[in-house]
């Protein structure tokens, strides 16, 4: 998406793109975060989203036990013991 960047009186800056006016009277340093958040949207970025920490392949093919999160225990059923 292009995005269009005007100076106004002073150090404030209008941010624009074919969709209208996404910012008025901003730093020129807010104004270009606020472009490449728009050019991530754009490109599927979803925010809230959080990568996995499990690995892509299965552990149990290479032998390992699955990983736990920092803090938390691994529930077991007791037949790890044997």
């Amino acid at each position: 998406m292009p995005v269009k960047i005007e100076k106004l009186p002073g150090d404030e800056v209008r941010m624009s793109t074919p969709g209208g006016v996404k910012a008025k009277h901003t730093s020129f340093q807010k104004a270009m975060a606020q472009k490449r958040l728009l050019n991530a949207v754009e490109h599927g970025w979803t925010p809230g989203r959080r990568r996995t920490t499990m690995p892509k392949t299965p552990m149990a093919a290479k032998g390992m036990k699955p990983m736990t999160p920092k803090g938390m225990k691994r529930k077991t059923d007791g037949m790890d013991d044997m």
